[in-house]
């Protein structure tokens, strides 16, 4: 879980310095930029794989699997910015975070993978909490009696934001069904790679603009933007590997959070007492969801046990000895080589590697 809270802080930074730069350059290059120093880490970091590390862009016979990944991720990466360029931020926010609802219910029909009882009152909790945060005008609305009017710029990005939602889905089972045969910095090459493709028509019409000459400090939040995007999509994509999808898209609505302190402490805007409720709406959504582990952590405490798994084949007690005898500079270098190595395969009830149907 780690993984995917420490990504969704990384995404929620990437926001923030998107917003900052937003009025001052064009979409397109914004991404296309993102694209490029992002690919370029991946490149270079793909040197540094230890031994028995797969090709950076894979085995052949995943081709067409990590390529229907980028593609989803970067179409779904399109619609996000039409959303937030079409409607207010509080509304796109809220349609946007339908994802982890959509991720179960996909991941159930698609990966098998259980959705328990825990698993869809946390979600609903979570759903909850992000819309009592967002505080959507078109709810306020009806609730005032003053609704918003249905103007055809609203229809399309509302329409953005529900095609963001399920691509963003789409692409969260996929990296799950993809499973533990490849890793992090290979799904996340297929993703910038494409992206970088995807956007180039839209670069060469100069839609909505032609490309400008950014400021220093433009080029470096465009650097900074990059690089807290391509570290979030690592170990967003290892958290995928580790956790059931709809587990993982529900802790990661822990950005509402992250996006109004950032908000806050850099932009001005101020959190009401709503959003605070909100918050803790979400946070009793996230330990609701991984009820089961944390049940299964303190059993195994109270008998002493030294190790045990959970289904998807994690420690989720106890280290082996050589682990603990190891120091922070060690676990550091174990912990970039554990994104650049696949996992081991132990396959289960509803794995992950199972047929798409």
């Amino acid at each position: 879980m780690s993984c995917v809270v420490c990504s969704g802080l990384c995404f929620s930074v990437s926001s923030a310095l998107l917003k900052y730069i937003g009025p001052a350059l064009p979409v397109t290059e914004i991404i296309l930029a993102r694209s490029v120093i992002s690919m370029t880490c991946a490149v270079v970091l793909s040197f540094a794989r230890p031994a028995g590390a797969p090709p950076l862009f894979g085995r052949r016979e995943q081709y067409g699997i990590l390529l229907i990944r980028g593609i989803l991720g970067a179409t779904s990466q399109i619609a996000v910015y039409l959303a937030v360029l079409a409607l207010p931020l509080a509304d796109s926010t809220s349609i946007l975070f339908l994802a982890p609802a959509l991720t179960a219910a996909l991941a159930w029909l698609v990966l098998g993978e259980p959705a328990g009882q825990h698993t869809l009152v946390g979600c609903t909790t979570c759903l909850l909490g992000v819309f009592i945060v967002a505080q959507p005008p078109f709810l306020v609305g009806m609730l005032t009696g003053r609704p918003v009017p249905w103007t055809r710029e609203r229809l399309l990005g509302v329409g953005a934001a529900l095609a963001g939602a399920f691509l963003t889905a789409g692409a969260y089972v996929v990296i799950r069904h993809v499973g533990k045969q490849t890793v992090p910095l290979t799904m996340s090459a297929w993703f910038f790679s494409v992206s970088f493709f995807t956007i180039l028509p839209a670069v060469a019409l100069s839609f909505p603009g032609p490309l400008l000459l950014p400021s220093p400090l433009q080029a470096l939040t465009l650097v900074g933007i990059a690089l807290t995007s391509f570290l979030a999509q690592l170990l967003m994509g290892r958290g995928l590997q580790l956790m059931p999808a709809a587990k993982c898209a529900n802790v990661n609505l822990m950005q509402v959070v992250y996006a109004s302190l950032l908000g806050l402490a850099f932009f001005d805007e101020a959190i009401s007492w709503l959003q605070v409720l909100g918050a803790v709406f979400l946070a009793v959504g996230i330990l609701e969801v991984n009820r089961q582990k944390i049940s299964l952590l303190n059993v195994a405490a109270s008998e002493g046990h030294a190790a045990i798994h959970d289904p998807e084949g994690q420690h989720l007690l106890g280290a082996t000895s050589d682990q603990d005898e190891d120091g922070l500079p060690s676990k550091v270098v174990e912990g970039v080589h554990s994104l650049l190595l696949p996992l081991k395969h132990e396959p289960h009830s509803g794995q992950q590697g199972s047929p798409l149907h």
